[in-house]
């Protein structure tokens, strides 16, 4: 699960950590991979989002505190109107063998354009 390590706000006493508000998703993302001599794009999907990291579902390995630029499909919530892509940049935090697949810890570095905007909107919005 994605939490934050930030000074607790008063919100959980109990644990002295703030916790994030986390969604469960399974939304298209595409790993960009432009270091190596020809251009190699990755494919897969999230698991959980957040306002300032996500988790990846990948049949590769990412290395570890890489930092990638990643295209992220946020799905509309409504059926008519079609799925809007964003451009950011993340570090890669971890990156784990979990059955068949890589479990890929991001943090969110920096959105291109409108990015920002569009991202927290929908992550918030739940």
């Amino acid at each position: 699960m994605i939490e934050s390590g930030a000074a607790n706000s008063g919100n959980n006493a109990h644990d002295g950590k703030h916790h994030e508000h986390v969604l469960h998703v399974h939304w298209r993302v595409a790993v960009l991979m432009d270091d190596t001599s020809e251009h190699k794009h990755l494919f897969g999907r999230t698991s959980e989002v957040s306002a300032t990291a996500f988790t990846l579902d990948f049949e590769q390995p990412l290395t570890v505190s890489k930092t990638v630029t990643i295209m992220l499909e946020l799905p509309s919530v409504d059926t008519h109107i079609p799925a809007t892509v964003i451009q950011l940049k993340t570090e890669i935090k971890s990156c784990i063998l979990s059955n068949d697949h890589y479990r890929i810890g991001a943090k969110i570095v920096a959105f291109t354009g409108d990015a920002k905007t569009k991202y927290l909107a929908r992550v918030l919005s739940g």
